[in-house]
């Protein structure tokens, strides 16, 4: 709530504002009603105790069904009782309209709503037929039918079954511990990636990976964060949809597919933290008006690195890349320029060689490109923890993101880097460094 100034027009204003707002919401909570409205249309079943109507979602006053996903075992064989209570859900709503009254709202924020179709109360018939179960703690009215569908062996109770809530505690607790391997997982194969040297660094040749005793003298080791995307509740449930039937080969599939988005991230982190680094090195700049300004520069300024026998890489910054650079690659080079691929290089930032110096797309955001030397950064240092890992792993509750922790100094070599700088231009291109 955001508060006024206890003097003046303001509090004038939000004083009955707030009064009327208390007032509100106590009257609807002492009537136990939601704001939604009650509705009649024809409804569609979402889960076993819950429904559609209008566009309007309800869940199902007094019950508690069985999870969409939710196995039932009938002589020791499984059958997908959540499937058939969602079906026989269905099977009560389709013949004709569905008039539903709220009845107030879940901790969950979903709209609770006692409900009538063409066999009278809804939730009374899927407590009946023993697709549902009684909420006791919200109200007592299908108690007596829960226990008369357990005696009758209706529907789930054929066999044996968890209690929706407990299935829901137990699968809570399984998507807890196959988050936590995801995430160890995805550290674990990036961490190998990163001590290996095998960092996507557009051109800049793989490097040393050493230990913190390496650092010279005044060599700050940065403590940085990587943050991505963890589990969030119910992704299992997420991971399959109707009509299929849960197996944990679809579930297998969620895990792995986002260890590797967090696998990419990770390294796609470091690298672009190291290539922040570079843009950021001390350098000189030569300012060129045109195609023929900017020819001339490149030349000059890799021409010394050629002749030491070291590859010399310039990075244009995307979001200007200049048309002559297209052009030059595009069968209209400078009169007299080699223009070359080399095959072995598949990223796609790699635009191609022109007179020994290869060109890529990026890094960074000013209007310039930046000329290095592909070995410039001679040493990526990293500081190991106490178990001997270079990234730790955690999870920020309030987010539910993974949160990885680690510090780097990078070793760069004496040469200066020149930014070529062009004026700008008319087609910006979307960075793709």
């Amino acid at each position: 709530m955001r508060r006024s100034s206890p003097r003046g027009f303001g509090y004038a204003i939000a004083k009955p504002l707030l009064f009327w707002t208390a007032l509100t919401a106590a009257l609807a909570a002492t009537a136990g009603v939601a704001y939604a409205q009650a509705m009649s249309g024809r409804a569609s079943a979402t889960g076993a105790d819950s429904l559609s109507v209008n566009g309007q979602n309800f869940r199902l006053f007094g019950i508690d069904g069985l999870a969409f996903n939710q196995s039932c075992f009938v002589d020791g064989q499984p059958f997908a009782c959540g499937v058939s209570a969602t079906r026989a859900l269905q099977t009560l709503l389709e013949p004709a309209a569905v008039s539903c009254e709220p009845k107030g709202t879940s901790a969950s924020g979903a709209v609770l709503a006692s409900c009538e179709g063409h066999e009278g109360d809804v939730a009374l018939r899927m407590v009946e037929q023993g697709w549902a179960l009684a909420d006791r703690e919200a109200s007592d009215a299908y108690a007596a039918a829960e226990d008369a569908a357990r005696a009758n062996k209706a529907g789930a109770w054929r066999g044996t079954f968890l209690r929706p809530k407990d299935y829901r505690e137990e699968m809570g607790a399984i998507e807890a511990r196959f988050a936590q391997r995801a995430g160890e997982a995805a550290r674990a194969e990036a961490e190998a990636a990163i001590i290996g040297g095998a960092l996507d660094l557009r051109g800049l040749k793989r490097v040393s990976i050493e230990s913190v005793d390496a650092l010279p003298a005044g060599t700050q080791l940065v403590a940085r964060e990587i943050r991505f995307g963890a589990f969030q509740p119910g992704f299992i449930d997420g991971a399959i949809e109707p009509p299929a039937v849960f197996n944990w080969g679809t579930v297998a599939g969620v895990l792995d597919a986002t260890r590797r988005e967090g696998v990419d991230t990770i390294e796609g982190s470091v690298g672009a933290a190291i290539r922040e680094e570079l843009a950021a090195r001390p350098s000189q700049t030569v300012e060129t008006r045109n195609a023929d300004d900017f020819y001339t520069a490149l030349k000059s300024g890799s021409a010394t690195w050629l002749a030491d026998g070291r590859q010399p890489i310039l990075f244009v910054m995307a979001p200007d890349l200049p048309n002559w650079v297209r052009g030059w690659f595009a069968g209209q080079p400078p009169t007299g320029a080699e223009i070359s691929r080399r095959a072995e290089v598949a990223d796609p930032a790699y635009l191609g060689t022109i007179d020994g110096v290869d060109v890529y797309v990026g890094p960074g955001q000013k209007r310039a490109a930046i000329l290095v030397p592909s070995d410039l950064l001679s040493a990526v240092i990293y500081q190991k923890d106490a178990d001997g890992q270079v990234l730790a792993l955690q999870v920020d509750p309030a987010t539910n993101e993974w949160v990885l922790g680690y510090r780097m100094a990078l070793r760069w070599r004496d040469d200066t880097p020149t930014w070529l700088a062009f004026p700008q231009m008319a087609s910006p291109t979307p960075d793709a460094f």
